[in-house]
């Protein structure tokens, strides 16, 4: 757990940067309660993350903030990495109804597990938040 107040939040965007997926994982979880610009531009960064537990917790975080970050992660719809257009779809998509203009992009897109992110808050159901979870890493 982290401190709480400007401790907290430095502790915080330390341990993004930490060498374990699980610890970076941890502090995008815990910087949700930190509604800083700073703190969001490092959760965005973290949606670049190799590890998809690190990518999810920072969508999580970033859909905590509602729609202040959606413009800067709809950008990372752009992104050449599929992991990383396939972790902003999922937080678009986590973000909710405030983002769905934005997801359309992710419609479009050549890789189907980001489709299908951009398309499960339009059809909202079990078999939706399933396939929601596609990851292709493996």
């Amino acid at each position: 757990m982290l401190a709480s107040g400007g401790a907290g939040r430095k502790a915080g965007m330390k341990a993004l940067g930490a060498p374990s997926a699980e610890v970076r994982a941890g502090a995008a979880r815990a910087m949700a309660v930190f509604p800083r610009r700073a703190v969001q531009a490092a959760l965005i960064a973290a949606l670049r993350d190799p590890e998809k537990i690190v990518t999810d917790a920072a969508a999580e975080s970033l859909a905590c903030f509602g729609k202040a970050p959606m413009e800067l992660v709809a950008l990372l719809l752009n992104e050449r990495e599929r992991s990383v257009r396939l972790a902003a779809a999922h937080t678009l998509g986590l973000i909710g109804e405030p983002s769905l203009k934005l997801l359309a992009k992710a419609l479009n897109d050549m890789l189907v597990p980001v489709r299908i992110a951009g398309a499960c808050p339009l059809y909202p159901s079990d078999a939706a938040a399933d396939l929601h979870r596609v990851d292709p890493r493996g």
